[in-house]
């Protein structure tokens, strides 16, 4: 056999017949389920089961789409970690017989005497060419339905046909192309059926809500069936011209260490924390689709929200405590202090309760959020905030990420990565910390304060901020000792800063 550089013997390419999937092919089939694919997704950012081992792959479902450089094999995959449920992901492949080398092939092939690459289509232009022109179009092609909004429409002119294509930093859960000038197309890795958060959050914010500080959503493509059955494939928005995004953005004020720029840095706080009360408010809409209608909180929600952190407690600090003798340095020193007051932790969420007022009557209610909020999920655009994807957090699953909930764990959120980002710079002024949350929250409480759905007592909703942040620290140190052993003392010392302070934020 044929053999390409690095990518060791080529898989003998069946011929083309113009109808059939190279990849129905049984031998071709086998090939790539048993030995292409399941080292081939194992180290691919994307996947979100790599500390798992080596998955078995069943490649689900073919369907081949008519590109501007041949044709796309769209693939559907069911990856079944060890131990884990199987996971479906969107892998489309197209055959190149030009290219001898490229970090984007899974293997050789070779037809004829000829030999070519296998590769993910979503690194070739002219593929992310193909799907924008078809969401231009609103066609629907081999079961793939694609759509534009009125959004789209008004800018159309400025996108050449096919459009300019340019591929963006590594990507993470799904990938991310920028298309012209005016456009990002985001292709999803992981597919679940039923509307996706991204997709549907966008189109709410977009056309119900006409929330102005995230991006438009342009179109979209899916799978086509009922709502309930559609599975989309990706979301294009407009491009926000941006200097990057929030997290670098107070990571490098932080390290010029410039009065200025401190002033500077503030401000933009501020104004970030305006433009999340203004996405709160805009969630809070009456009147919305069920999806989106707010929905009165009880005393049964307010103790199934308690009852989550204590279940979270429990989980976490049995881990850490069968995690510790593994643990070195500043990581163990903060493990033991945490596991010293294991009954502490448990009696602090018992005792941060909210008023008999609130738990008999209610008074607010939940809505959907953000639901995956820190410095990362912003775009800085001048002196201004934008917030961005909308999808939640990856690995949980779909209805989780869509169900509603109280937008004051989206601020736990915020003022936990402002934590982070106070840790992970050594020249971060003593204080800063502090600093930052009390400007987000001065300013996201002037622009919330009649939001329904905040208790309307201030001290009920500073009780209940409180009980979100021990739950998101406590859910970042079961991450930390999963992933990064060494980044322990941030989480763990939100926890005991907790657990010592008395003060509401």
């Amino acid at each position: 056999m044929a053999s390409t550089s690095g990518l060791g013997s080529a898989i003998v390419w069946p011929a083309e017949d113009g109808t059939t999937s190279p990849l129905l092919d049984a031998s071709v089939r086998q090939c790539l389920e048993q030995e292409i694919l399941p080292d081939y997704v194992a180290q691919c950012r994307w996947y979100g089961a790599k500390d798992a081992g080596r998955p078995v792959v069943r490649i689900r479902e073919v369907r081949r789409f008519p590109a501007l450089c041949g044709k796309i094999e769209l693939c559907l995959l069911d990856l079944c970690p060890p131990g884990l449920p199987a996971q479906t992901y969107f892998l489309p492949l197209i055959e190149d017989w030009t290219a001898r080398s490229s970090p984007s092939a899974l293997c050789a092939i070779t037809r004829d005497g000829q030999t070519g690459l296998l590769r993910d289509a979503l690194t070739e232009p002219q593929v992310v060419a193909t799907l924008v022109e078809a969401i231009r179009r609103g066609s629907s092609v081999q079961g793939i339905a694609f759509h534009h909004t009125a959004a789209f429409d008004k800018l159309a002119q400025s996108l050449p046909s096919p459009p300019p294509v340019h591929f963006m930093a590594a990507e993470q859960s799904n990938c991310s192309v920028r298309v012209g000038e005016v456009a990002i197309l985001k292709a999803l890795r992981k597919l679940e059926p039923g509307l996706h958060p991204e997709l549907e959050m966008g189109r709410f914010l977009t056309e119900t809500a006409h929330y102005a500080h995230t991006p438009p959503l342009l179109g979209w493509a899916e799978l086509a069936g009922t709502e309930s059955e559609a599975v989309t494939l990706c979301v294009m928005q407009q491009m926000v011209p941006n200097q990057g995004d929030g997290w670098s953005h107070v990571l490098a004020c932080l390290r010029e260490a410039d009065p200025a720029d401190e002033a500077r840095l503030t401000a933009w706080i501020e104004r970030l924390g305006q433009r999340t009360a203004e996405l709160h408010l805009a969630l809070a809409q009456d009147g919305a689709a069920e999806a989106f209608r707010p929905e009165a909180v009880d005393g049964a929600v307010l103790q199934n929200w308690h009852e989550g952190c204590r279940s979270m407690a429990r989980r976490i600090l049995s881990s850490l405590r069968q995690a510790r003798p593994n643990l070195t340095g500043e990581s163990a020193a903060a493990a033991d202090r945490l596991l010293s007051q294991d009954q502490a932790v448990m009696d602090w969420i018992k005792d941060t309760a909210l008023s008999r007022e609130v738990l008999d009557h209610g008074g607010f209610v939940r809505t959907r959020i953000h639901g995956d909020f820190h410095l990362g999920q912003v775009l800085v655009s001048d002196d201004d905030a934008f917030i961005i994807d909308f999808e939640g957090e990856p690995m949980r699953p779909l209805e989780e990420r869509r169900a509603k909930s109280s937008p004051l764990r989206d601020v736990a959120g915020m003022l936990r990565s402002f934590a982070y980002a106070a840790a992970s710079v050594p020249e971060t002024p003593r204080g800063w910390e502090d600093q930052a949350c009390a400007a987000f929250l001065t300013a996201y409480r002037a622009t919330a304060h009649a939001c329904p759905s905040l208790p309307p007592d201030p001290d009920d909703a500073a009780s209940l901020l409180r009980l979100f942040l021990m739950e998101k620290a406590l859910y970042e140190v079961g991450y930390e000792l999963a992933n990064r052993p060494d980044w322990l003392p941030i989480p763990l010392g939100g926890v005991l800063d907790l657990l010592s302070s008395t003060r509401n934020p």
